[in-house]
């Protein structure tokens, strides 16, 4: 696939249609930029799950506070401390959401979050005691207001999260937040 003189924003379309599997994309508008793309098979959505942060069970580390502009006019604000490599995980620097659905599979999950710069931007998570995802770059580069992000796994640098699915099983589950960065403000899953 090529295209010789570039698409006229708002007046030609391009459409670009790609098989599953990886794909590499470049794209020169000034500088070259490239991209690579990992296509899944498509996957139908059946249903989604809003959790409320404030009931959730949280940590006395995490504040419960009022913000006018969140879902329900409150959030959970993690405390002013960092911890980068290590998860917090005493009862009272997490947050724990129960969900249950009624059947077992990978889900996605996203959350609203108001994060104040990339210095305050990162949870830790994990679904049914497993693995801790390091999730870092929340809402990149939108940090004014409250956003959705998918959670992602950080590799290290600034535009490596890449997002992650969850396995849940059918009936209870257990979702966690640990702090990892100061100021981000929890809302919704």
């Amino acid at each position: 696939f090529h295209v010789v003189g570039g698409v006229r924003p708002g007046v030609d379309d391009l459409v670009v249609a790609f098989a599953v599997g990886d794909h590499l994309l470049l794209i020169l508008l000034g500088d070259l930029i490239d991209l690579l793309l990992r296509l899944g098979d498509a996957v139908q959505c059946q249903s989604a799950v809003y959790l409320e942060a404030e009931c959730a069970s949280y940590g006395s580390r995490w504040q419960l506070r009022n913000d006018a502009n969140a879902w329900s006019g409150k959030i959970l604000l993690q405390p002013a401390e960092y911890s980068y490599n290590t998860v917090p995980t005493n009862t009272a620097d997490l947050v724990t959401f129960n969900v249950n659905v009624t059947v077992s599979g990978s889900y996605r999950i996203f959350a609203r979050s108001a994060v104040p710069n990339s210095d305050g931007d990162s949870y830790w998570v994990r679904v049914n005691n497993g693995n801790w995802v390091k999730w870092n770059t929340v809402n990149l580069n939108s940090y004014s207001g409250f956003n959705w992000d998918q959670v992602g796994n950080w590799g290290g640098s600034r535009n490596d999260d890449l997002p992650v699915s969850f396995n849940l099983v059918a009936g209870a589950n257990t979702i966690q937040f640990a702090w990892r960065e100061p100021n981000a403000c929890l809302d919704k899953l």
